[in-house]
């Protein structure tokens, strides 16, 4: 029932990301939320409903969904076995890769299969960039974990991609 927020600084966003990750294990934090600034989260009690269904479905990470804009298109940033969803399930499921815009990590699962950073990298392979958030979920599932999208939580995404409901 004690929430302590810390709030790393730094010009890259993995930069950033490893250094919570870091603080978190320091200060021995259950769980570690990342929020983009960005987004709305509508439901009062979402925290509770994260934690709850990562224990549920034993995940190492659970993500709330917000849309993306692709050129026309809207895709939301959440991706299963390389298929991007366009609608949502309408129960938790595990899946290969979701967003770091509303992610809740156990930090329990961390220290026991993945205790040494760095937890984020942005993977440069010359022809394309895969995101820090999608590697670091690959990196889980590398591990054993599972990675849970929670889709019953409603989101606003600020920027001009619009909502996800």
């Amino acid at each position: 029932h004690d929430l302590k927020l810390h709030f790393p600084s730094g010009p890259y966003i993995s930069l950033s990301r490893n250094n919570a990750m870091r603080e978190a294990l320091r200060w021995g934090a259950d769980w570690l939320f990342f929020w983009d600034d960005d987004t709305q989260i509508k439901d009062g009690g979402f925290f509770n409903v994260m934690k709850d269904t990562a224990y549920r479905y034993d995940a190492a990470i659970v993500g709330l969904a917000y849309r993306l804009g692709i050129s026309d298109e809207i895709i939301f940033n959440v991706a299963d076995k390389g298929i991007h969803y366009r609608e949502l399930p309408t129960e938790p499921k595990e899946v290969d890769a979701l967003g770091t815009g509303c992610m809740l990590i156990n930090m329990a699962w961390i220290r026991a299969n993945w205790p040494k950073p760095p937890y984020f990298n942005v993977i440069n392979n010359e022809i394309d960039a895969t995101p820090e958030d999608w590697g670091f979920c690959s990196e889980v599932k590398k591990r054993g974990g599972k990675v849970v999208l929670e889709p019953r939580i409603k989101t606003v995404h600020w920027k001009i991609v619009g909502l996800t409901f």
